[in-house]
């Protein structure tokens, strides 16, 4: 237990802060909420901040009455902060709005106005004015984007609003002054013993402003949580589906429950978050009520790196490609509700891998869009290198194929190279007409087509003209797939991925 100095006159003032997040789950969320309960109805005078996603609280007051009737009375004051706990100054403005909206729709069905809005580790300076217009005045951020921590909640301004902001911190700290107040964050196990510990110290923070002029201005460094590679792959994959919601009707809740900071932040990504959002997309485009035979391409800064990527939406598929790395992306396959390429940790599929007769491999030519063409459920997207060569993706209701006609060159060995979302344990490939084989370990078979399949899902890959397949399992959650030819560089080489 956290040690405070026992309170005199004049004493700083102790305001308590229970967090209980949106990850632990419905399980984590009953267990938290009982020991607050407990800790509450053995001293109800205990004056508390306590922040639940809105979600947790409506599993609460849903699934949990007999917790909930015991948290009802007590003097809890509620935080606001979006049905998810996503990082708000994250989000779209729109996104986090809608959050915080679908949120204030349980809270007042509770009965709950709350006291402030929990904002976390994540600010951005609009956050003034998203605060604001949702109705609060008094913020909660994590002390560290504050720096040293202040001895009472201060004020924040842009242009002409003003909020007061508090500065949570993980642990008592040394402040200076006196009758000052500071935030502390504690687990739910340690309230039991704040009363007995702090007699005369504790106080929320609402209550304390009641009495006492905010100390001086605070300017919060603008922040957000990075990101491992593959929690950046899945914010950029959501970030479309948040754009393409539709403008009316309440967005399904599992698109706001995929804005949580256990997924963008990376701690709950991996080919499962992967799957949600693309159950999320598919909720979306039926949402959207425009049949079948949509196709939807445009040119944008996709990954945020300063040069436009081709993002393709058709009612069957999602694709991803970048010209200029050569490289795809994203390929999702909705009908089948299969992110395909999205295996962990992250890969990205090359448009021609090279392998010279060295073994050396070249870094891939630099692409450019050369033409697009849109049809019924079908794209086209033409690419041409500096040398010449001229390379084809079409992608076709579930199908993908892939056309390669290179310059001429060295003899190399060229191929498409794309990882398959499939367990290596569990797959096996044949040529057709042949024997199937375990991917467990590495494997090589020539042929005209070849069959995956991992009991779960199937994927054809035809070639007009033979060519060789290499395949090697990628950690545990996919499989790098190369099929390819030895080639000079003149004639077309062509492979179509189908999911079957």
């Amino acid at each position: 237990m956290r040690q405070v100095p026992h309170a005199g006159p004049g004493a700083v003032h102790l305001a308590p802060v229970v967090i209980v997040p949106h990850h632990v789950g419905p399980d984590g969320w009953t267990a938290a909420l009982g020991v607050v309960a407990d800790a509450l109805d053995a001293r109800p005078d205990t004056p508390l901040a306590l922040r639940i996603p809105g979600t947790a609280l409506d599993h609460l007051v849903s699934q949990s009455p007999r917790i909930w009737e015991r948290l009802r009375p007590r003097q809890v004051g509620w935080l606001a902060g979006g049905w998810s706990d996503p990082v708000l100054a994250d989000l779209p403005p729109a996104a986090a709005r809608l959050q915080l909206s679908r949120e204030k729709a349980v809270m007042d069905a509770a009965g709950i106005v709350p006291m402030g809005l929990w904002i976390g580790n994540g600010w951005e300076r609009s956050t003034v004015d998203l605060a604001v217009d949702a109705g609060f005045r008094l913020v909660f951020i994590d002390a560290a984007l504050v720096g040293e921590t202040p001895d009472r909640p201060g004020a924040v301004s842009r242009a002409d609003t003003t909020i007061l902001l508090v500065a949570v911190a993980d642990a008592f700290p040394p402040v200076g002054g006196d009758d000052g107040m500071v935030a502390v964050r504690f687990r739910p196990s340690e309230l039991a013993r704040l009363g007995d510990e702090h007699p005369g110290q504790l106080i929320r923070p609402d209550a304390y402003l009641s009495d006492h002029l905010p100390g001086d201005r605070l300017s919060p460094a603008v922040s957000v949580p990075g990101r491992s590679e593959d929690a950046e792959v899945f914010y950029r994959k959501l970030l479309g589906v948040i754009r393409d919601q539709p403008d009316r009707g309440s967005a399904p809740d599992l698109v706001l429950a995929l804005q949580s900071s256990e997924f963008t932040t990376g701690a709950g990504g991996g080919p499962e978050a992967h799957h949600r959002l693309l159950e999320a997309r598919i909720a979306v485009d039926r949402a959207r009520f425009r049949g079948d035979t949509w196709v939807s391409v445009e040119e944008v800064d996709w990954d945020g790196d300063g040069v436009d990527e081709i993002h393709v939406e058709t009612a069957f598929s999602t694709l991803v490609v970048d010209p200029v790395e050569g490289q795809i992306l994203v390929w999702d396959d909705k009908a089948g509700r299969w992110p395909i390429t999205s295996v962990a940790p992250i890969v990205t599929a090359l448009i021609a891998r090279r392998i010279g007769d060295d073994g050396a491999e070249p870094t891939p030519a630099p692409l450019r869009l050369e033409r697009r063409t849109e049809g019924r459920a079908e794209t086209r997207l033409t690419m041409v290198d500096a040398d010449g060569g001229h390379y084809r993706l079409i992608l076709g209701d579930r199908s993908l194929t892939v056309r390669l006609n290179p310059a001429a060159s060295e003899p190399v060995l060229l191929g498409p190279e794309v990882p398959l979302l499939m367990d290596p344990s569990l797959t096996r490939v044949r040529v057709d007409g042949g024997e199937w084989q375990a991917t467990g370990e590495p494997v090589a078979a020539s042929g005209h087509r070849f069959r995956f399949t991992d009991g779960e899902r199937e994927i054809l890959l035809s070639s007009p003209r033979p060519c060789d397949v290499f395949v090697r399992p990628h950690a545990s959650s996919g499989l790098m797939v190369w099929p390819h030819w030895p080639t000079t560089g003149d004639g077309e080489y062509q492979v179509t991925f189908e999911p079957l």
